[in-house]
């Protein structure tokens, strides 16, 4: 029986929605779609309220994590599936088709990978060989990627966000908050927190701090590591999210503090604010 994950997939291309389009009717990022799809992370109570909503499924009878859309056209939740029917013939007919599939597919990719060794791989170092080489990241000033941190945190040393180099590592942050008025009792805030590598050098992510401002002088402190499993890592390593959220209330915003390292071992450290007092609120 498919997965949640196979049963999204599979109704938002018969819906004709793209990951991206689909983000925005649930009120979440492309990435989180990829996510749920890939069978990576589990969407909570109110986003599998709205993928049933859009997509016309009934993704809460059972959970994120069991039998989704579909079910009931099939039997009963829970029912054992039909027992196939045919002779013994008939069964060893089917597995020498697999068999037979699955042979040429083993030949068709010996096949590709000859013709890689053979033609792909000489032309990538011939434009490997063209790039000018990048100065090691050992060699770079990075006082500015590590900001000096205050005795107190406020939101106003969150503003001043970080200073770029020419040719340093860096981090393209976005925020966004979005309102779900659907919530059960009252409007709710969901924000996200996007960081993405640029400018041609690794960054490894270590560790975010996380800063709730409901006053100037009044926070709440959070800590999430890399392996906290709280911030998203893409399948390639190099973009990276953050979902929090609470019910529409007077705040500051959130300070987020981004720390990470480069190949060379290189610390670095990266602040943002999302402004709360700026955000929808109906």
């Amino acid at each position: 029986m498919p997965s949640f994950a196979e049963q999204l997939a599979a109704a938002r291309k018969a819906a004709g929605l793209t990951q991206e389009e689909l983000a925005g009717a649930v009120h979440v990022t492309r990435t989180t779609i990829s996510s749920w799809e890939r069978g990576r992370t589990q969407p909570d109570l109110d986003s599998l309220r709205l993928l049933s909503q859009t997509l016309g499924c009934d993704f809460l009878s059972v959970g994120a994590d069991g039998q989704a859309a579909g079910a009931a056209d099939e039997g009963a939740p829970g029912s054992a599936a039909p027992a196939e029917t045919g002779t013994p013939a008939e069964g060893q007919r089917r597995l020498s088709g697999r068999t037979m599939a699955i042979l040429c597919a083993a030949a068709v990719l010996v096949i590709g990978l000859v013709c890689f060794l053979i033609f792909g791989l000489p032309a990538i170092r011939g434009q490997q060989a063209e790039k000018p080489n990048l100065p090691p990241a050992a060699a770079l000033n990075l006082s500015d990627l590590t900001p000096e941190e205050p005795e107190v945190f406020t939101p106003d040393w969150f503003r001043g966000g970080n200073i770029r180099m020419k040719g340093e590592p860096w981090l393209d942050i976005r925020t966004q908050v979005l309102l779900n008025p659907e919530n059960q009792t009252e409007p709710f805030w969901r924000y996200i927190l996007t960081f993405d590598e640029v400018a041609g050098h690794t960054f490894h992510f270590d560790e975010l701090d996380w800063y709730a401002f409901w006053t100037p002088d009044n926070c709440e402190y959070r800590f999430f590591n890399a392996d906290s499993g709280a911030v998203w890592e893409d399948d390639e390593g190099r973009s990276w999210e953050f979902i929090g959220g609470n019910p529409v209330q007077d705040m500051v915003g959130y300070g987020f503090i981004i720390r990470g390292h480069d190949d060379a071992g290189n610390k670095m450290t990266f602040r943002t604010l999302i402004d709360m007092t700026q955000a929808p609120r109906e």
